[in-house]
C-alpha cells in the first residue's frame, strides 16, 4: 500500500510536470570562488548596478581568498568572506572579517546609506571582534561601506554560545536581528530553557535598543525575521517546545515550524506552530503589501496542517495571513529528500524557492549527484511553473536565491564538485559556487561562450595554450594543481581569431593540472598533464 501510494502521488506529479510544458531557463554564467579549504556562501544581495555582493564562510588563506586572519594554515578555521562580482560574475573585490578562531556570516543586505551589514557568529577575540563574551560563540554583526571597508562591529551574547542567521534593516535605519541563545545571555534576557530564540533590535550604529529571548523549555532557533506594516517584526523558525511561549505544537517528540509577531519594543502579539506530528522547520519569510506572509520550510509531517505531502521530506510553502491564519499551502519535491532554503519574490508576482534535492524524480527532474541544488517557481497562488536542478556529481548546498534585474535569477551556496554536469572547475574541498539563469526565452547565442577550441601542448619546460576568440578582450589565465590549489596565474590581452600563449613550468612538479582562461562572457577550461 505504501508502494502504492508513492508511485500514485509520484506519477500524478509527473504528470502536472509534463503538462505545464513550461519553459525553463537557461544557465547563462557559473563561477566557482575560494581556495583550497571550505568556502561556503549564504547570502546574496542583487545590486541596482546589476553586480552582486555574497556573504559566507572562508576556511581558505589562498585561491581567491585575501587577508584571512587565521593564525593556524591547513586548518578549516573560517572567516567572514564578502565578495563582490559584476554582472558578468567576475571578481570586483573581497574582505575577509574575523579573528583567530570561528567567524561566520550567515546574512547580508544594502542598508540605507549604501553600505552593507551582515550578520553570524563569532568565536574570536582579537583581529576585527572586539566585546567577544566570555570564551563562546556571539551573535556577530559587521558594518562596512559600499566598497567593503569596515565601520563598525558589535557582539551580542553571554557566557554561552549565541548566534544569528538573518538581519533586516527596519524603517527606523536601525536593525533587527534574529537567530539562537544557548542557556540564555547578557544581551537576549527572558531565557526559557534549552536554546531559545534570540531576537535583538539595533540602532544604525550599532547600540542596542533591546533583547529578548522567546521559547519554550526545550529547543528553539530563528531563522527569518522581517518587519510588519504596523511596525512590528514577523519571525519564523523552529520549535521544540510546548510551553512557555508556545502554545499548540503538533508533537512533542518532533517539532514545528513557529512564527510569533512581536510589537516595536519586542512583546509577543501572537503564536502560532506551523506542521504535523512529524519534523517541520521553516527557514525564510517573506511579508506581503496586503499584511500577509509567506513561510517557506520543509515538512516530513502529512498530517495537521500539511496535506500533499510527496515523499521524505518536500519543500513546504504557507501562505499566512497578519494573524498567523494559514491561508493556503502547499508540497513541493519528489519522493526523495528534499529540504527549503530560500524563497524570493518575483516580478510578475509570483515566487522563486530553492532548496535541496538528493533523487530525481516528479518535479525534481535532471539531478546529477547526491545533492544538487533544486530551483522551483511557482505563481501567486503557489501553482508550480518549473524546477531545474543544478550541480555536478558531488554535493552541491544551495542558500539563497534572488530575481535578477535582466529578469533572471541568481542562486548562492557551495560545490564539492570538479568539472561535472555543471561544475566546470573547483579550488578545493567547498567553494562558493554562484549560478546565473538567463532570463526566459533568451537564447543560447545571446549567452554562448566567446572563447573555443583551447589546445595544450609542452614542449620541455614551456606549458603551450592555442585558442578561438570570437572577439578583442582582457583575460586571465590560471593553473590549479589536482588539489585545486592555484599555481599560476597572468593577465593576457585577447585577439580575435586565433590566439597563442604560454606558460614557463619549471618547477612544477610531475602531475595533473587544470587550466582555466575567462573573461566576460568567455570561459575555457581543460585537464593537462606536465612532465
Amino acid at each position: 500500500m505504501i508502494l502504492l501510494k508513492v508511485f500514485i502521488n509520484s506519477f500524478l506529479i509527473s504528470c502536472l510536470f509534463i503538462s505545464t510544458n513550461a519553459q525553463v531557463p537557461l544557465i547563462q554564467w557559473q563561477k566557482n570562488y575560494g581556495g583550497t579549504l571550505d568556502d561556503e556562501a549564504f547570502s546574496i544581495v542583487v545590486l541596482s548596478d546589476s553586480n552582486y555582493v555574497i556573504v559566507g564562510g572562508s576556511g581558505s588563506i589562498d585561491g581567491d581568498v585575501l587577508n584571512h586572519h587565521s593564525i593556524s594554515p591547513g586548518f578549516h578555521i573560517p572567516d567572514v568572506w564578502l565578495i563582490k562580482i559584476n554582472a558578468l560574475g567576475n571578481l570586483q573585490w573581497n574582505k575577509c572579517y574575523g579573528g583567530s578562531f570561528v567567524d561566520e556570516g550567515r546574512s547580508v543586505i544594502q542598508t540605507f546609506d549604501g553600505g552593507f551589514i551582515i550578520t553570524g557568529s563569532t568565536w574570536s577575540q582579537d583581529g576585527d571582534v572586539i566585546g567577544l563574551h566570555g570564551s563562546s560563540g556571539d551573535v556577530w554583526i559587521v558594518k562596512t561601506d559600499s566598497v567593503g571597508n569596515l565601520q563598525w562591529q558589535k557582539c551580542l551574547g553571554g557566557a554561552n554560545d549565541d548566534y544569528a542567521f538573518q538581519i533586516s534593516q527596519a524603517r527606523d535605519s536601525g536593525f533587527i536581528v534574529v537567530g539562537g541563545a544557548d542557556y540564555g545571555s547578557v544581551d537576549f534576557p527572558g531565557y526559557h530553557g534549552g536554546i531559545d530564540v534570540a531576537l535583538a533590535k539595533i540602532k544604525n550604529n550599532g547600540v542596542k535598543q533591546w533583547g529578548k529571548c522567546f521559547g519554550g523549555a526545550l529547543y528553539e532557533a530563528g531563522s527569518a525575521c522581517k518587519q510588519t506594516l504596523d511596525g512590528g517584526y514577523l519571525i519564523a523558525g523552529f520549535t521544540g517546545s510546548n510551553d512557555g511561549d508556545v502554545s499548540g505544537q503538533h508533537n512533542s517528540f518532533t517539532g514545528d515550524i513557529w512564527v510569533f509577531k512581536v510589537d516595536s519594543l519586542g512583546s509577543i502579539k501572537w503564536q502560532k506552530c506551523l506542521g504535523g506530528t512529524d519534523d517541520d522547520y521553516a527557514y525564510e519569510l517573506l511579508v506581503n503589501k496586503d499584511g500577509s506572509a509567506f513561510v517557506l520550510g520543509t515538512t516530513s509531517s502529512n498530517d495537521g496542517d500539511v496535506t500533499g505531502h510527496i515523499g521524505s521530506s518536500d519543500l513546504w510553502l504557507c501562505k499566512i495571513d497578519s494573524i498567523g491564519n494559514i491561508l493556503w499551502q502547499k508540497c513541493y519535491g519528489g519522493i526523495y529528500p528534499e529540504r527549503a532554503q530560500s524563497v524570493s519574490h518575483t516580478s510578475d508576482g509570483g515566487l522563486i524557492m530553492i532548496g535541496h534535492a538528493t533523487g530525481d524524480d516528479s518535479l525534481v527532474a535532471g539531478t546529477h549527484g547526491s545533492v544538487d541544488y533544486w530551483i522551483c517557481k511557482i505563481d501567486s497562488l503557489g501553482n508550480f511553473e518549473w524546477g531545474k536542478a543544478l550541480g555536478g556529481t558531488h554535493d552541491e548546498h544551495p542558500f539563497a536565491i534572488k530575481e535578477t534585474l535582466d529578469g533572471g535569477y541568481i542562486a548562492v551556496g557551495s560545490t564539492t564538485s570538479r568539472n561535472s554536469g555543471d561544475v566546470t572547475s573547483n579550488h578545493g574541498s567547498k567553494d562558493y559556487w554562484i549560478v546565473k539563469l538567463a532570463p526566459l526565452g533568451l537564447s543560447v547565442p545571446e549567452v554562448e561562450n566567446s572563447f573555443m577550441e583551447l589546445t595544450l601542448f609542452q614542449n620541455n619546460d614551456q606549458l603551450n595554450l592555442r585558442f578561438f576568440s570570437k572577439k578583442n578582450q582582457s583575460a586571465q589565465l590560471f593553473l590549479y594543481d589536482i588539489n585545486g590549489k592555484k599555481v599560476f596565474e597572468k593577465n593576457i590581452s585577447v585577439n580575435e581569431g586565433i590566439n597563442y600563449t604560454s606558460v614557463n613550468c619549471t618547477g612544477f612538479s610531475k602531475g595533473m593540472y587544470f587550466v582555466k582562461i575567462y573573461a566576460g562572457m568567455g570561459e575555457l577550461g581543460e585537464k593537462v598533464f606536465i612532465e
